[in-house]
C-alpha cells in the first residue's frame, strides 16, 4: 500500500514554482516517489499527467497557470 500524507506549506510553495512533471510528482509523492513512478514510467504521458492532476485536486492546491498567477492586464 502507498500512503501519500498531504504536502505541507514548504513543499506546496515548491509545487507552485515547479515546472517539471517529474519534479512536481516527486513533490506530492515524497518518499513514495519510486514506487509511484514505477507505476507509471512505461504509460502514456497521460497517465502521468491524470495522476499528478487528481493528486492536485484532491489535496485542494491549485496550480498555477504557466507565467504565473497574475494575468496581465494589457
Amino acid at each position: 500500500m502507498i500512503s501519500i500524507p498531504a504536502p505541507d506549506g514548504d513543499t506546496v510553495l515548491e509545487i507552485e514554482e515547479s515546472r517539471s512533471s517529474r519534479r512536481t510528482l516527486e513533490l506530492l509523492t515524497g518518499d513514495s516517489f519510486d514506487r509511484v513512478y514505477e507505476l507509471v514510467r512505461h504509460e502514456p504521458a497521460s497517465v502521468l499527467n491524470a495522476v499528478v492532476a487528481d493528486m492536485v485536486d484532491h489535496f485542494g492546491l491549485s496550480a498555477a497557470p504557466p507565467g504565473g498567477s497574475r494575468a496581465s492586464s494589457r
